[in-house]
């Protein structure tokens, strides 16, 4: 999905539960994630988790889920 697809659905209130970022644009996903933690999460302590998937294993996300 293009960021502009995305920023317009979070936009309208229509988001995803999980979302994964790719790609080189750095200031993309960084946005990206700040706009879906603005949008709709109350208490970003409790009710968010961001992952740098650079050292990512199918074992460090199932305790998360």
């Amino acid at each position: 999905m293009a960021y502009t697809e995305f920023k317009r659905k979070i936009d309208g209130g229509d988001a995803d539960y999980i979302y994964l970022f790719e790609g080189e644009e750095v200031f993309l996903k960084e946005n990206a994630i700040v706009a879906l933690k603005d949008k709709f999460v109350a208490f970003a302590d409790l009710d968010f988790v961001s992952i740098d998937g650079e050292d990512l294993s199918i074992e460090g996300i199932l305790p998360l889920v």
